[in-house]
């Protein structure tokens, strides 16, 4: 864990600069690593990303798959009307 009031205070004289460079680098590691996440970030934008093709194709398979259970879905309503006024005529 980062202890702030143990960080040394950043002077802006041009003598301490690459010192204050090489404290705010300490700084910025000590802090990323005290918060894992970004990591948990960026490997699951990875999956994300090299998983995109297949999801797309998935996405479009599934819709073709929705379109063919509309049309049967169709056909059966048609078929179960035209039962229903068949029945009604001769019933």
């Amino acid at each position: 864990m980062i202890d702030l009031d143990k960080q040394p205070h950043f002077s802006s004289s041009i003598t301490d600069r690459a010192a204050t460079e090489f404290g705010l680098k300490e700084f910025s590691g000590q802090l990323i690593e005290s918060f894992p996440m970004p990591r948990y970030f960026q490997v699951h934008f990875e999956h994300v990303h090299s998983n995109v093709e297949t999801m797309h194709k998935e996405i479009i398979q599934l819709r073709q798959y929705a379109m063919q259970l509309e049309e049967k879905l169709d056909k059966a309503l048609d078929l179960l009307s035209s039962l229903a006024a068949s029945e009604m005529s001769t019933g």
